[in-house]
């Protein structure tokens, strides 16, 4: 993977990002951890959570991609340094 610099933070992202709006929308809880994991294994860090991630599904629920993306890129990192 390669990786740019973010500006003047001292921070590299990823040149390939990972667009999070369907998590809890149009894919389910689990099918968006499985989506994470898989990205965060082949190096991808820059994950968008626009605006649009947060707002409610087309059905009217108020499912929420950002506490997706929270909880499984947490479980991803942590089961990454469990297999250390």
């Amino acid at each position: 993977m390669e990786y740019r610099p973010l500006g003047q933070t001292g921070l590299e992202v990823s040149s390939i990002g990972l667009g999070c709006v369907t998590f809890g929308r149009e894919i389910d809880k689990a099918t968006s951890f499985d989506v994470l994991d898989h990205a965060l294994e082949r190096g991808i860090n820059l994950l968008d959570t626009a605006e649009a991630t947060r707002l409610a599904s087309p059905s009217g629920s108020s499912a929420s991609g950002w506490p997706i993306v929270g909880c499984g890129t947490a479980s991803c990192w942590r089961r990454r340094s469990q297999a250390r």
